[in-house]
């Protein structure tokens, strides 16, 4: 009985294994999730960059923010955006 139980589970593991390469082949690698995050990161600094430039302090339905809190935003978007990068950069050399 121990070998027709082992039989059939041999099968069910090459499905497994072939589930999971399959799996593998269209889930978005490590890489290409730092890229994306590097983008958005960069959308913000855009995106506060030009309000603080062009001094646009309404954030809608009738709330303001101050000069200080609109620019510590940018100083943080800027920090992050940096920090996205290290981390693309050494995730680039670590995959050569």
């Amino acid at each position: 009985m121990p070998e027709e139980h082992s039989a059939a589970a041999v099968p069910r593991q090459l499905r497994m294994c072939a589930i999971f390469r399959s799996y593998l082949r269209r889930s978005p690698t490590a890489r290409t999730i730092r890229k994306v995050g590097l983008w958005c990161s960069l959308a913000a600094v855009v995106a506060f960059g030009l309000a603080a430039i062009a001094d646009n302090r309404d954030l809608g339905f009738g709330y303001y923010i101050s000069r200080r809190d609109q620019l510590w935003l940018l100083f943080v978007a800027i920090t992050v955006c940096a920090l996205q990068a290290v981390v693309y950069r050494h995730g680039t050399r670590k995959g050569r």
